[in-house]
Formats: C-alpha cells, sequence, structure tokens
C-alpha cells in the first residue's frame, strides 16, 4: 500500500530555548500536520534523539483533524530531575497507512516510525537543594 505523505509538525510551546519550565506540569503544543491522526512528543538530554534510554514518550494521541495539538501536564520530574537543557520534539503518523510506519524492530513498548519535527530545547526551572 502507499504511505501517506506528511510534513514536520511545527513547534510551538515550550518555545526554543525557554527558561525555567517547571518539569513536574509541561504543557506542549505544536502544529498538526494534515494527514496525520496520531501524534506523540519525545523529550532527551541527548539533542540527537540517538540514545533511546535518555529519552521520555508521551502516549500517543489520536486527535481529530485541528489546527493545534497541545499535550497537558506532562510530568517530566522523575526521569530528568537535575537535567540542564532537554530536547523536544513532536512525531506525527497516519493511523490508515498499509504498510505504513512499521514498529522499531524489538521495541517492546509499540513505538512507531514518526515523521518528526525539528527539535526544540528548553531549559528546566532549577528546583532548590533539599533542606538539611
Amino acid at each position: 500500500g502507499l504511505a501517506t505523505p506528511l510534513t514536520q509538525p511545527e513547534l510551538l510551546n515550550p518555545a526554543n530555548g525557554s527558561q525555567d519550565v517547571n518539569l513536574n506540569s509541561v504543557d506542549f503544543e505544536f502544529q498538526a500536520v494534515p494527514g496525520a491522526q496520531a501524534y506523540r512528543v519525545e523529550v532527551s538530554i541527548d539533542p540527537n534523539f540517538q540514545n533511546k534510554a535518555l529519552s521520555f514518550y508521551t502516549d500517543e494521541v489520536i486527535l481529530p483533524a485541528g489546527s493545534t495539538i497541545t499535550i497537558r501536564g506532562v510530568n517530566l520530574s522523575a526521569k530528568f530531575a537535575g537535567a540542564g537543557r532537554l530536547f523536544w520534539r513532536a512525531g506525527a503518523r497516519n493511523v490508515n497507512d498499509q504498510p505504513g510506519p512499521a514498529p522499531w524492530a524489538g521495541d517492546t513498548r509499540g513505538q512507531y516510525r514518526y515523521i518528526w519535527s525539528v527539535p526544540f530545547s528548553f531549559v528546566p526551572v532549577e528546583t532548590p537543594p533539599p533542606a538539611p
């Protein structure tokens, strides 16, 4: 079968270079992609997203056509506590493509191949040291 040609999602928030982002509740916002219904965000300390052990993935969201996608209240504090700069990107796919994006070989989490955006970065808010 054919695969739907998709453009890369355009990221909106957190804006590239944002400072003091609260890792307890991050809202990710990006432009919807014509022809895509499924979206996911990947966050990593690896700017190239090569080491998947350093990444966090939101659950995939299936959405009807719209202009913007917002994935709200993502808690990154457990995975990235004490991290410096973080990188994020959004992925889009068409759920009806056959054969379409296939799961990565050996991936037990059911990850699919996405059309990924150009990454943005942000810096988490500094957390105070624990009380003595």
